[in-house]
This record gives structure tokens, C-alpha cells and sequence, in this order.
């Protein structure tokens, strides 16, 4: 892929995941009575994103580096809730994480698309 492709791709991509969770959530509400966000989606769009924006500029591997994080996180956040709150909801623990992981890879997203437009 060459890197005029993988940049447009990177940036575009996460418009995608915007517009694939919208509708998303239309159907969800119209079938059920269940509600999804609109941004369910995005924390793996935006990783394969910030992977294609970094691999235009040269930068290998750089989806290892948020998944380190949310591993870490997810750890420190089960034995904070086992030791301090005597309780772990599977449920809640995930959702915890989930969020987690759209705020690292949203900002590990800014920050490589900031330095790839940058150059």
C-alpha cells in the first residue's frame, strides 16, 4: 500500500466507524429497545486508523503500543476492584475497559495524525 493511500484511508476511516455506528444505532432502536452508542465501534476503527496513518509515514507497529495500555489498565483495574470494592462485575468491568480503550486510542489517534500532518 503506498503511503498517499494509507493516509487517506487513516484519515477517512474513522468517519466511517462514526457513520457504520450511527447506523448502528438506528437499527438498534428500531428492532429493540436497546441502545447502543454511536462510538461502539470506533476504538478498533480508529486503531486500524492510527496503524494506516502511521505505516504512511513510516512508523511500524504502533497498535502494539495502545493494546500494552489497555492490557495494563485492564489489570490494574481488575485488582482495584477486587481489593478496594470487594467486587468485580463482569458487566461493568468491561465497559470500564471498553471506554478505556476509546480514550487511548482516540488520543494515540490525534497524536499520529498531528505528527503525520505535521510533515
Amino acid at each position: 500500500m503506498t503511503s498517499k493511500t494509507a493516509l487517506i484511508l487513516g484519515i477517512g476511516l474513522p468517519w466511517l466507524g462514526l457513520a457504520l455506528g450511527l447506523l448502528l444505532t438506528i437499527a438498534a432502536r428500531r428492532l429493540s429497545d436497546r441502545r447502543i452508542p454511536i462510538y461502539f465501534l470506533l476504538p478498533p476503527i480508529l486503531t486500524v486508523a492510527m496503524d494506516l496513518l502511521a505505516q504512511s509515514v513510516a512508523i511500524k507497529r504502533t497498535w502494539a503500543y495502545s493494546l500494552i495500555a489497555v492490557c495494563a489498565w485492564a489489570l490494574i483495574y481488575a485488582v482495584y476492584l477486587v481489593k478496594v470494592k470487594d467486587d468485580l462485575k463482569l458487566k461493568s468491568f468491561f465497559l470500564g475497559l471498553w471506554r478505556f480503550y476509546l480514550a487511548i486510542s482516540g488520543i494515540w489517534y490525534l497524536f499520529i495524525l498531528v505528527w503525520v500532518l505535521a510533515k
